[in-house]
């Protein structure tokens, strides 16, 4: 399924148009924000879409911390991490598993500033980006490799949503419905919003509440329609 065909049935469910009737550009382009706020404030709330992926570097001899995000001024360009599920570090054709250790191991480490190939990691999310501190600092010619959960930022308009789980593009949906009846005012009915309540309630369910992001970072997430948070918009 496309994104687009996912605004298409949030806005046939509200009735706004009947099945089957091709949207507006207009109404298209709302649905496609509503639905990337929609991602966004889950970020923000520390909610997040379950699809993995694998991170993949070459490490740099003495750097035991490095950044990972979008953009140039980090040390991966690649989506923040919101959980490492797997890591390992290769040298001279040889696997190290690595340790994901959380904040108070890391804390009761007395010394970290040794060389060797890292056996423990701890992974520090933010919103924007996440930091990765390795343990021991690494020498030089390893490789590392992460499976990781990244934070989804949202979709095109075109794009497959193949890599979202059918509940999770289910209960999207109905968080859609609830926002377009709210912006096109519409009313629902008790079925629809009893769905989009459920649907909201059964994603922070599913979510683990991310305590190392910051509150401040947190509470930063805003969109054009004007909703500070739209995860806790009902």
């Amino acid at each position: 399924m496309k994104a687009v065909e996912l605004i298409q049935q949030a806005f046939e469910l509200v009735n706004i148009y009947p099945k089957f009737q091709t949207l507006t550009d207009y109404d298209v382009t709302n649905g496609h924000q509503i639905l990337n706020d929609i991602f966004n404030s889950w970020g923000a709330t520390a909610s997040f879409i379950p699809f993995q992926t694998e991170i993949k570097f070459n490490m740099t001899d003495g750097q035991g911390k490095y950044t990972v995000g979008q953009g140039g001024s980090y040390d991966i360009n690649s989506p923040p991490i919101i959980q490492c599920m797997y890591g390992r570090i290769n040298y001279d054709k040889v696997s190290f598993p690595l340790s994901i250790i959380d904040e108070q191991m890391f804390n009761n480490i007395a010394y970290r500033k040794w060389k060797g190939i890292p056996s423990q990691l701890l992974v520090r999310p933010y919103i924007d980006y996440t930091e990765l501190y390795f343990i021991p600092e690494p020498i030089s010619s390893l490789e590392c490799i992460l499976l990781v959960k990244p934070r989804f930022y949202g979709v095109g308009l075109y794009d497959e949503l193949d890599d979202i789980p059918p509940d999770y593009l289910c209960h999207i949906k109905y968080v859609m419905v609830a926002a377009i009846a709210s912006m096109y005012n519409k009313q629902l009915t008790p079925f629809l919003a009893e769905k989009s309540q459920l649907a909201k309630s059964s994603i922070a369910s599913q979510n683990p509440t991310d305590v190392s992001i910051r509150t401040d970072e947190r509470l930063r997430s805003s969109n054009r329609f004007g909703f500070r948070n739209f995860y806790n918009y009902w």
